[in-house]
């Protein structure tokens, strides 16, 4: 462990002729599952997929036989979700991903069938959704969908909602919070300029009709605050958040002991009528939907005002759908913006309440606004940071 020195472990895979080797791993119950560009592991076929065992250094007879590189593995239960650039495996036709079973070697019905490489998948194993990023321009044979796409992890079937449309490749996921960060060659995504790293909201980002519940473990007292702010009244184990902000939990521990949470920033507001979506991490104006008798059509819709911006149009959709420029589907054109005189502004419009309502698109110099998102109910956890004697 101490002298970097490689130990006893050597499976000895052999590589085709000019590519390189491994890819990929993954480990699940002291098997070593590894995928890339090699037909051999320890003079025995096997092409591009294999599995030995780590403690006997001995290759099982597993053998989903990938019928091209593989570069991307992710183990789920008895599933082994595989991505690359492969058009065959587990005995199947397969084109670039495929979900294998761990005990029989074969693919299972899962078949998103997607014209270009996959290079990297992230899923939600709780929503039952697969995210794939890669090289590609459609799935399930004749669905656009550009570089980045999300499938149900049953069926295969691309998933209607969530559509970024990266303008390059994507390389790389990583989950933060319920945001997706991804990585790759692109420019723009969703439309919007983001060079090389943007930040995508998940599926399970949807908007909660009651706003975001926050919650923490069980302690002696509890105190809760809002962008550094006593919440009067908030001295539960748990607080439903209505409005954008940075929330702490101040809590007490049996003896005396003081806890605090790191800040969880909440991006949602109340939701009424199960309608609203809020903007995206590295928005500058977070929306909200506010039920309001005064309102003619019932609803106004706040959001803050953008230094320079020249007009501001709203749009709906379904989550994941984006709107340009001009009187297309969605976009709310012809409903009036008022400037509140408090840095926010206020429209008011008639909503739908099938369909939901977040990116705001500023106009200054042609820079369109983000795309919509949603915090979760989220759990804090608070750290110890002082204790009386």
């Amino acid at each position: 462990m101490t002298t970097g020195e490689a130990t006893s472990f050597n499976p000895n895979i052999t590589i085709s002729s000019g590519t390189t080797g491994v890819y990929a791993m993954e480990i699940y119950n002291d098997t070593l599952y590894f995928g890339g560009a090699f037909t051999a592991v320890g003079g025995t076929t096997r092409n591009r997929i294999a599995s030995v065992d780590i403690a006997t250094q001995s290759l099982t007879s597993w053998n989903p036989n990938a019928g091209g590189i593989v570069g991307k593995l992710l183990v789920s239960g008895n599933t082994l979700f595989v991505g690359g650039e492969f058009t065959s495996i587990g005995g199947q036709t397969r084109n670039r991903l495929a979900a294998i079973d761990k005990t029989t070697a074969a693919a299972t019905s899962f078949n998103p069938n997607i014209n270009n490489t996959v290079y990297t998948i992230y899923l939600d194993e709780a929503e039952n959704i697969i995210y794939v990023g890669g090289k590609f321009s459609t799935v399930n044979a004749s669905v656009t969908r550009n570089r980045v796409a999300a499938f149900d992890t049953i069926t295969g079937n691309v998933n209607g909602e969530w559509m970024p449309e990266a303008n390059s490749d994507v390389y790389v996921f990583l989950k933060n919070s319920n945001l997706l960060a991804v990585g790759g060659s692109f420019q723009t995504i969703k439309g919007i300029s983001r060079n090389n790293i943007a930040y995508l909201p998940l599926l399970g980002s949807k908007c909660s009709p009651n706003g975001t519940l926050l919650s923490t473990e069980t302690f002696s007292s509890y105190q809760w605050y809002k962008d550094g702010i006593v919440i009067s009244g908030a001295t539960g184990s748990s607080y439903l958040a209505t409005a954008p902000g940075l929330y702490t939990v101040e809590v007490t521990r049996t003896g005396g002991c003081i806890g605090e949470s790191e800040q969880f920033e909440v991006y949602s507001s109340s939701c009424s009528g199960s309608v609203g979506e809020v903007s995206s991490q590295n928005s500058s104006f977070p929306l909200r939907i506010v039920q309001d008798s005064n309102s003619s059509t019932g609803y106004y819709l706040y959001f803050e005002k953008v230094a320079g911006a020249t007009g501001y149009n709203i749009y709906e959709g379904n989550i994941g759908s984006y709107y340009s420029h001009g009187n297309g589907a969605g976009n709310i054109c012809n409903a009036s913006v008022m400037d509140m005189g408090n840095g926010e502004m206020r429209i008011e419009f008639n909503i739908d309440l099938e369909n939901h309502y977040y990116p705001v698109t500023q106009f200054v110099s042609g820079i369109e606004g983000p795309i919509g998102y949603n915090s979760n109910n989220e759990e804090i956890d608070p750290q110890q940071n002082s204790c009386s004697p």
